[in-house]
C-alpha cells in the first residue's frame, strides 16, 4: 500500500499544485502555497477513483464518489502510510470529512513526517484535523493529527514510544472538552506528561485565519512550559 501511495501521489502532487481548488482552499483558510509542501496532501477527483479503488482494496464503487474532488491527506500507523482521509472541496460540502482506514493500526496524519521532530523534542503537538494540522507545521515541526477529538488507546501507546509529554490543543467546543479529560487519563497511564493548550478562537485551523501571529505565540509559549514539563518527567 505504501508504494501504491508514494507512485500516486508523486504523480498527482503538480495537478494539485496549479488547480482552481488549491487555491479556493488557500482563500477559505488563509493558507499560503508553502503551506502545503510536505504535507503530502494531492487532489483527487472522479477520474482517479478507478486506480484508488485498485489501490485501497477496502474501498467500494460507491464510496465517496459524492464528494468529489476532494483533498487526500496521507495517514500514517507506526510503520509507514496505511489509509487516506478524504476531504471535499465541494463549496457545499467543504467541511465535511471521511476517512478510509485500510489497515487496523493507529491511524494519524503527520506521524511519520513529524517523527524525527517529536524524538528530538520529546514531545508532541495534538490537533484534531488536517486544517489545523497544516497552519500548526508552520510554526511547529512536532505536530500530529488525530483525526478525531480524542487520543485513543493505541494511539497514546504509539506516541509514548516516541516522546514523554503532549501539548492537546484540540476543538474548543464540548466534543474536544470532553476529548481532553478522556485523553488526559490515557496518556497519563502511559507515564506521558500532559498540557492543555490555551487558545482563544473554535480550533486553531481559525486561529490562523484570524491572527497567523497570535497562533505562532501561542505555540511558542506551550513549547517553553512543555519543555519545562519535560524537565521533571519521571520514567
Amino acid at each position: 500500500m505504501s508504494e501504491f501511495w508514494d507512485s500516486w501521489w508523486k504523480e498527482h502532487l503538480d495537478k494539485f499544485n496549479g488547480s482552481r481548488e488549491l487555491d479556493y482552499v488557500l482563500n477559505e483558510r488563509k493558507l499560503e502555497k508553502s503551506d502545503f509542501v510536505g504535507s503530502g496532501v494531492v487532489l483527487v477527483t472522479n477520474e482517479d477513483w478507478p486506480v484508488l479503488l485498485g489501490g485501497y482494496p477496502g474501498l467500494r464503487d460507491w464510496q465517496y464518489k459524492d464528494i468529489m474532488p476532494a483533498l487526500a491527506f496521507p495517514l500514517d500507523s507506526e510503520f509507514g502510510h496505511a489509509g487516506i482521509l478524504l476531504r471535499s472541496v465541494n463549496k457545499k460540502l467543504f467541511a465535511e470529512a471521511r476517512v478510509v482506514n485500510s489497515e487496523k493500526r493507529p491511524l494519524m496524519y503527520g506521524f511519520i513526517s513529524a517523527l524525527d521532530y517529536i524524538w528530538k523534542e520529546q514531545s508532541v503537538i495534538l490537533v484534531e484535523g488536517g486544517f489545523d494540522l497544516i497552519p500548526i507545521r508552520r510554526f511547529v515541526k512536532n505536530s500530529v493529527c488525530l483525526l478525531t477529538d480524542n487520543v485513543s488507546v493505541r494511539q497514546a501507546g504509539v506516541l509514548s514510544r516516541y516522546c514523554k509529554s503532549v501539548g492537546l490543543m484540540l476543538d474548543n467546543d464540548m466534543a474536544g472538552r470532553n476529548g481532553s479529560i478522556a485523553s488526559k487519563k490515557r496518556l497519563i497511564n502511559f507515564k506521558m506528561s500532559v498540557y492543555d493548550v490555551i487558545y482563544g478562537e473554535k480550533d486553531p485551523g481559525k486561529l490562523m485565519e484570524k491572527d497567523p501571529k497570535g497562533l505562532q505565540r501561542v505555540l511558542v509559549d506551550t513549547m517553553g512550559k512543555i519543555q519545562w514539563l519535560n524537565s521533571f518527567h519521571v520514567e
